[in-house]
Order: C-alpha cells, then sequence, then structure tokens
C-alpha cells in the first residue's frame, strides 16, 4: 500500500480502474487472484513476481492456484446486474 501511495494510488483507485470492489483488491493481497495481482502489478510497474514472490517458483511458475470462475456463476451475475 506504500508503493501504491508513493505512485499516488491506492487500493480503491486500483478497483475502480479495473472494474472490481475494493474488498476484492484489498483480499487479493491475502489470497491469490491472478487478474489483481496483475492489476497491482501494472499500477506499481513492477512484475507481479517480484510484487508476490512467495507465490511463484525460481521460474516465475506460479505455486499457488487461483480461484477459477465458472461460465455458470458469470452467467448468474450478469443475469442479476441485468434485472
Amino acid at each position: 500500500m506504500f508503493r501504491l501511495k508513493l505512485k499516488g494510488s491506492s487500493l480503491s483507485a486500483v478497483a475502480r480502474k479495473h472494474d472490481v470492489s475494493p474488498q476484492a483488491v484489498s483480499n487479493a493481497l491475502d489470497a491469490p487472484s491472478a487478474k489483481i495481482e496483475d492489476a497491482l502489478a501494472a499500477e506499481l510497474e513492477i512484475e507481479v513476481q517480484q510484487l508476490f514472490p512467495e507465490r511463484f517458483d525460481g521460474n516465475g511458475n506460479r505455486l499457488i492456484s487461483t480461484r477459477e470462475r465458472s461460465t455458470a456463476v458469470l452467467a448468474c451475475n450478469t443475469r442479476r446486474a441485468s434485472a
């Protein structure tokens, strides 16, 4: 968060920029989320492996799998948002 502040940004700003909730960005600090990890790394202009080294091996392969959202869940969320 300190590095974001130095760049004139915040977790909330990253959330708005990438159309996710601030809570989702905050959760990504503790629980893996490839999309949000990528967004944070891009905001800081560093590689995601540098930002979360504990989540990658020496070759840059992800050690901790991220949750995949199923198409059914996405369709359900889309229907709710449309209603």
